[in-house]
């Protein structure tokens, strides 16, 4: 498919081909941190060396997906010590739709799950190696720049090890290992955190679009997914500039949480709902970004929507059935290795970020190789049982 850039991927390309011109991140000539910088900047290196072409975007979201699938197979692998896991985990991500689908459009999603990945290779080792903590924090730090919330991974990947490091008595080299981990991340993000401190005189962590993002989910009119109106739009204006207006929303957010907890907590399940319902969103951009009116493109799409929410459909049942026994049987936690809970750890963190904020399909992109593996190892347990 060749789709055009539309709604964040036009901003994305736009912003890219500015970079790739030198004159940084900004918008109509004016510098700006509206959303994260990382893909726009990782698209403005490869436009200032082949030039700006949405072919060579979607050229490197393939070769970027390729590496997905080793790692999430290397990944599984090495976490549930089975071959198995690992090569069922890189089955159903070979055959995916929605991913596949994701390849054409200028997205985040694809290079941010590959730096997601690289980084826990280097975290999930034996042996801690200051070397592997530095890279592992540098790619964790540019995951950062891409997806700010990614800042909490490497605590989370500690807290779901912290009991084997306990019981193996290598609790101190593991914490030497992770603080190593998150000054890298800090060295790594040094750089964009002074230049926005230089261009809005406040410390801004990565982007201004945080508190809009909190906003968003958490006011009168939220819906548990992304919506935004007039009378939202109302209730932000007055704001100066993009910080100030960042800065309020996050301030009328927290207020709302405050003032309406029953009425935070109702929308739970919305946004529960709207996070996981369906994964069909990548096909639904490409579909968006071409002008085409004839009936065999229609029918196209509608027919790959079916075949990716059914394939969705079943993988998620299928993998939630090997989490769900994967907690109920201690023989068959037993099976595995200690490492193994991690994607649990992952699927639950990404899982609160969405309540907390909103619920949109987008934002379980990165769960589906950690719930795969789940799947894979039902099936491994399946198979040397017999």
């Amino acid at each position: 498919m060749n789709p055009e850039p539309v709604s964040d991927f036009g901003w994305y390309f736009h912003r890219a081909v500015e970079i790739s011109q030198g004159k940084g991140y900004s918008s109509g000539g004016t510098p700006t941190g509206y959303w994260p910088v990382g893909y726009s900047a990782f698209l403005g290196a490869l436009f200032f060396i082949f030039g700006p072409s949405l072919y060579v975007g979607k050229m490197a979201n393939v070769i970027l997906y390729m590496g997905i699938l080793f790692l999430a197979y290397r990944l599984a692998r090495r976490l549930f010590k089975s071959e198995i896991t690992g090569r069922i985990t890189l089955a159903i991500l070979s055959f995916y739709p929605n991913h596949i689908a994701y390849c054409s459009l200028l997205a985040s999603e694809i290079l941010f799950l590959f730096l997601l990945l690289c980084a826990v290779n280097l975290l999930a080792v034996e042996t801690p190696r200051v070397s592997k903590a530095i890279l592992s924090g540098i790619m964790f730090g540019l995951g950062c720049l891409v997806k700010p919330q990614s800042v909490f991974l490497p605590a989370i990947f500690f807290g779901a090890t912290l009991t084997k490091r306990i019981r193996e008595k290598t609790l101190r080299e593991t914490l030497i290992f992770f603080l190593i981990a998150y000054a890298s991340v800090a060295l790594t993000l040094l750089p964009w955190e002074i230049r926005n401190y230089r261009r809005f005189e406040h410390f801004v962590f990565v982007t201004t679009y945080g508190g809009i993002n909190l906003f968003i989910g958490n006011n009168p009119y939220a819906t548990g997914s992304y919506t935004v109106n007039e009378k939202m739009e109302e209730m932000l204006e007055g704001a100066p500039n993009e910080y100030e207006r960042d800065r309020k929303a996050g301030a009328l957010a927290l207020e709302y949480i405050k003032q309406h907890p029953s009425r935070i907590v109702k929308l739970l399940p919305r946004k529960l709902y709207y996070l996981y319902y369906k994964d069909v969103e990548g096909i639904d951009w490409n579909e968006r970004g071409i002008e085409s009116t004839q009936t065999r493109s229609i029918m196209f799409f509608e027919r790959f929507k079916i075949l990716a929410q059914g394939y969705y459909m079943f993988i998620m049942t299928a993998s939630l059935f090997g989490i769900l026994v994967f907690l109920g049987k201690k023989s068959y936690r037993a099976r595995f290795p200690a490492s193994s809970t991690v994607g649990l750890s992952v699927i639950s963190y990404f899982t609160i970020v969405g309540l907390v904020f909103f619920g949109h399909a987008r934002f379980h992109f990165p769960i589906v190789p950690w719930v795969t593996m789940y799947l894979g190892a039902l099936v491994d347990t399946s198979l040397t049982s017999r």
